[in-house]
């Protein structure tokens, strides 16, 4: 590995572009997404044993733009023998490909490569850091703002519906930016900001009003965040780069020697999970915590579930337990039975959870082990 990444450093110049066979790809598998899959209704299920084959141009899609964090992480983390300054020439070069992707809008390979450079496990790299250029620290700033969670990710919404919605489809990074050779611009915008939203309105709103009408403020502001995506899909039509058959292979190889994904820190929501634990209020055998890694995508139902077979609960089922987050000695707060659990917990408290047995269930012993 260490020797394809010194290979890498020294043949390729410094206006580096996305490997044209990968944005093809990419720009291919968000076209094939089915609009209505990402409904909240639908992809919120998907991790149920009888929906493993639902949503399969969704999952394709996030495989995807997973393959690519863990290319990024894998060349800067895994050959320890590179010195802190060829580890920081890496960090430059993926720096300035991530504002190569913003030239060319593809802002899902932009997101892929500035959360594999804000994970844990790069971000610690104080003396690798301490050695890249200013300039290119700022760049680097520019970018990881356009994916600030400030006003609910207000930035990088504002910039896709500006590129991806205009026909001229306008570079707006800087009056300096050129596209290369060969690029007609498009746009390939990063899918997890729909699938959120769409998660989010299924959450918050219900299908249907009291009287068993149909909720149709609900169904308008899902048919609203489709047709983005259904805009979207169209604009991937204007990309067409030319190969590079070089970085073709180089990539091609990484990624086949890519890291496995790394996992968010426990008390930490990272991009969208994190690590919380879970005791049972019941167990007198101790105060035995179990860790599960939560996604933006889990409401109550499922996370209780999981936590009962985390700690081996026999009978009973989630609608019989509540999830509860322990905020302080003397404070907790319970987590709505419908609610999206990644949403809804207290993010400034420690991530601790208990399952607790609802009054109604109280009367039927459970049985658990450890």
């Amino acid at each position: 590995m260490a020797s394809i990444l010194q290979t890498w450093l020294d043949q390729c110049a410094d206006d580096f572009r996305e490997p044209p066979d990968y944005v093809c790809l990419q720009k291919t598998l968000f076209q094939n997404v089915v609009p209505h899959h990402c409904l909240g209704c639908i992809w919120s299920r998907r991790d149920k044993k009888e929906n493993k084959q639902l949503a399969q141009s969704i999952r394709a899609t996030i495989s995807q733009f997973n393959a690519v964090t863990n290319c990024v992480l894998s060349t800067i983390l895994e050959s320890k023998g590179l010195k802190t300054q060829q580890r920081a020439k890496i960090l430059e070069k993926w720096i300035r490909i991530a504002r190569q992707c913003r030239v060319l809008n593809n802002f899902s390979s932009l997101k892929a490569i500035v959360s594999a450079l804000q994970s844990t496990s790069v971000y610690r790299l104080k003396k690798t850091w301490a050695c890249v250029p200013k300039d290119t620290m700022l760049m680097f700033e520019e970018l990881s703002e356009i994916f600030s969670d400030s006003d609910n990710f207000a930035m990088s919404r504002e910039l896709l519906m500006k590129v991806g919605m205009s026909l001229s489809c306008q570079v707006m990074i800087s009056p300096k930016a050129e596209l290369s050779p060969g690029v007609t611009q498009g746009t390939v915008p990063y899918l997890g900001t729909f699938l959120t939203d769409l998660v989010m309105l299924d959450t918050a709103l219900q299908d249907y009003l009291e009287g068993g009408l149909i909720n149709f403020e609900k169904r308008r502001r899902e048919f609203e965040v489709i047709t983005q995506i259904k805009l979207l899909q169209s604009s991937c039509n204007s990309y067409c780069m030319a190969q590079d058959e070089k970085f073709v292979q180089w990539f091609r190889r990484a990624l086949a020697q890519a890291l496995p994904p790394v996992l968010p820190l426990y008390n930490q929501q990272s991009g969208d999970s994190c690590i919380i634990r879970t005791s049972v209020e019941e167990d007198r055998s101790g105060n035995i915590y179990r860790s599960i890694l939560l996604s933006n995508q889990e409401k109550a139902p499922a996370v209780i579930q999981r936590a009962m077979e985390k700690h081996n609960l026999q009978s009973g089922s989630a609608e019989d337990y509540e999830l509860v987050q322990i905020i302080s000695a003397d404070k907790e707060l319970a987590i709505p039975p419908k609610a999206n659990v990644f949403y809804a917990m207290n993010t400034q408290a420690n991530f601790d959870f208990v399952l607790r047995r609802k009054a109604a269930a109280q009367e039927e012993p459970a049985l658990h082990g450890l």
